[in-house]
């Protein structure tokens, strides 16, 4: 089943971009279309979204809400734990990069959703599914996750600039993205797509001299934040 409030989507202003090309992106990836209606992938979808509804914990659904509702600063400051190391007011070109680069995986998101179609939520699907978080003034198609995207890169960038951190964070992008699902906002195949998509985004990232400038300045300014003060 498939849709497409154009209404809702007009009402999402637009993103500018600061060191993606979307033109690139397109031309260098492709998004598999979501499994079919009435195929044994959608109803394993849709099983998967059920298995974890009967499962999860008021625990689990408490923390999905308060994920649902960070940004890439307080996502890696509280949730990765990377805490006192990740200081805004000591790291400002740090912070600057993280945000520009989310703008831009948000934008390359809506591109996806646009290329891919208007795939409905597990609850628009299927009347079992009971959302553990609300979808929010402007609905959005479920193909693929924005969070799930989102967090994915906060990770692979975060973690060039703390590699000690890189399993903790790569296991919290994961744990967002499986949150999305848990919470009954997402199907697992959402989820898929958004990993294969981030891949896609870093590949692209990491071929733009100015980003890979502005992560090395990064780099050198988490080192200088690091070291030990001079007596």
């Amino acid at each position: 089943m498939t849709g497409a409030p154009e209404a809702a989507a007009a009402a999402l202003p637009p993103i500018a971009l600061s060191y993606l090309d979307m033109s690139m992106l397109a031309a260098s990836h492709r998004l598999a279309p979501w499994p079919p209606d009435g195929s044994a992938q959608a109803q394993a979808d849709i099983d998967a979204v059920l298995r974890e509804q009967a499962t999860r914990a008021a625990s689990d659904l408490a923390e999905a809400r308060l994920d649902a509702n960070r940004g890439p600063l307080p996502w890696a400051q509280d949730v990765a734990a990377l805490g006192p190391a990740f200081d805004p007011a000591r790291l400002p070109r740090t912070m600057a990069l993280l945000l520009a680069v989310n703008d831009d995986v948000r934008a390359v998101n809506r591109a996806a959703n646009a290329a891919c179609g208007w795939r409905l939520r597990p609850q628009q699907v299927n009347a079992q599914v009971q959302p553990g978080i609300a979808l929010g003034r402007i609905d959005t198609p479920s193909y693929p996750s924005a969070r799930a995207t989102s967090s994915a890169v906060w990770a692979l960038l975060l973690s060039q600039l703390w590699p000690d951190r890189r399993a903790a964070l790569q296991a919290q992008a994961a744990r967002t993205a499986h949150l999305r699902v848990l919470a009954g906002l997402h199907f697992p195949s959402d989820i898929e797509a958004s990993q294969a998509l981030a891949t896609a985004v870093w590949r692209i990232l990491q071929r733009n001299p100015v980003f890979v400038a502005e992560l090395n300045a990064a780099r050198r300014e988490v080192r200088a934040a690091q070291a030990p003060a001079l007596p």
